[in-house]
C-alpha cells in the first residue's frame, strides 16, 4: 500500500482537456458502416466503428459513480438516520449525472482486464472484467468510513440510429460506523440520434474534470500497475491522441485475442456464497486485498507488449 500512496501522490496537475479534438461521429459514412456489417462473417458479433467510441473503458466508467463521493462521505459520518438517507439518495442520483450529453460508447473491457484508482480524497478502488461478451465486471471502492461492492452486467444493443443500454447491476453501499447496507439497482438508458442530429466539435467528449483523470497515467504510476490495467490499453491511448487508424487496429487485435479465450477466472475477487439469497443485502464478490501486495505472477500479460 505504501508504493500505491507514493505513486498517486506523485501525480501531475489534473488535465483539463484531452490531448486532441475528438472526431465527430457524424463524419462517419452510413454506407461504410453498413458495408462493414456485411463484411463480418458473424454479423451478430459485429463491432461498432471506433468513431462512435470515447477514450474510456467499461471498467473506468464504473468509477464515474464516485464523482460526487462527498455525498457518500457525509452519509457515512451523519448521526441522523433521515439525513443519512438524504445523502445516500443524492449520491445514487448523482451516479447518472455523467450520462448527460454522453452519446459515445466506451471501449469494451477484455476478460481479465483490471483498473485501480486512488482519489485525492483518500478512497481507493479496484475493478476486474469477468467476460467481454456479454460484458460483466465487478468492482470495489473503499474509504475509512464506507465500502461499495458492485457488479455490472450491461447489455448494449445497437439499432442503427440509437443505442439501448440496459445495466443488470447490483451495488451495495456499506456504512461502517452504523453497520448499514443499502442495495442499489441500475436503470435502462437510451441514446438516440447517433447518426443524425446537431453537429459539434468535442474536445472533452463531454467528460467532467473527474472523468478526464481516469485514463491519466504518469511514470511513477506505470511502475506499479499490473499488465492488465486499462490505462495500458494502446487502442484507448491512440484514440486520445487522435490516431484513429492505429486505435482501430489495436482494438481489432484485442478482440481477436478475446475470441480465443476460455472463461476467465477472477484473479482479485472472491465469490461470496452468502449472496446466493436475493433476500440478503450481500455482495456477490469480495475483493482480495492480496492485490495491493503487487505480486503480478497470476496476471495475464494483456497490455504490456
Amino acid at each position: 500500500m505504501e508504493n500505491l500512496h507514493e505513486a498517486y501522490n506523485s501525480r501531475p496537475t489534473d488535465r483539463n482537456k484531452l490531448d486532441t479534438e475528438m472526431p465527430p461521429y457524424y463524419e462517419m459514412s452510413i454506407w461504410k458502416f453498413i458495408k462493414s456489417l456485411f463484411q463480418n462473417s458473424e454479423i451478430t458479433k459485429f463491432t461498432t466503428p471506433i468513431i462512435f467510441n470515447e477514450p474510456l473503458t467499461f471498467l473506468q466508467r464504473n468509477f464515474e459513480i464516485m464523482e460526487y463521493e462527498n455525498m457518500l462521505y457525509k452519509a457515512s459520518i451523519c448521526q441522523d438516520a433521515h439525513e443519512r438517507m438524504k445523502f445516500i439518495t443524492s449520491f445514487v442520483v448523482s451516479q447518472h449525472s455523467y450520462n448527460d450529453k454522453r452519446l459515445r460508447k466506451c471501449f469494451s473491457s477484455v476478460s481479465g482486464e483490471t483498473f485501480e484508482y486512488q482519489s485525492k480524497d483518500g478512497w481507493i478502488g479496484l475493478a476486474e472484467q469477468i467476460s467481454h461478451n456479454p460484458s460483466k465486471s465487478v468492482y470495489h471502492m473503499e474509504s475509512e468510513t464506507y465500502k461499495i461492492y458492485g457488479s455490472n452486467h450491461t447489455y448494449f444493443s445497437f439499432k442503427g440510429t440509437h443505442m439501448n443500454i440496459k445495466p443488470n447491476t447490483r451495488q451495495i453501499i456499506y456504512l461502517k460506523k452504523f453497520n448499514e447496507k443499502y442495495k442499489i439497482s441500475g436503470i435502462t438508458l437510451n441514446v438516440r440520434n447517433l447518426l443524425y442530429g446537431k453537429k459539434w466539435i468535442d474536445i472533452y467528449c463531454s467528460f467532467s474534470n473527474f472523468t478526464l483523470q481516469l485514463n491519466r497515467n504518469w511514470n511513477e504510476l506505470l511502475k506499479i500497475l499490473p499488465p492488465t490495467d486499462s490505462r495500458l490499453r494502446k487502442d484507448v491511448r491512440y484514440f486520445e491522441l487522435g490516431q484513429m487508424d492505429k486505435s482501430e487496429n489495436m482494438k481489432s487485435i484485442y478482440e481477436r485475442n478475446e475470441n480465443k479465450k476460455h472463461e476467465h477466472k477472477l484473479a482479485w475477487f472472491i465469490h461470496n456464497h452468502k449472496s446466493n439469497s436475493d433476500e440478503l443485502n450481500e455482495p456477490k464478490w469480495i475483493i482480495d486485498y492480496e492485490y495491493y501486495k503487487r505480486n503480478w505472477k497470476k496476471c495475464k500479460n494483456l497490455f504490456r507488449q
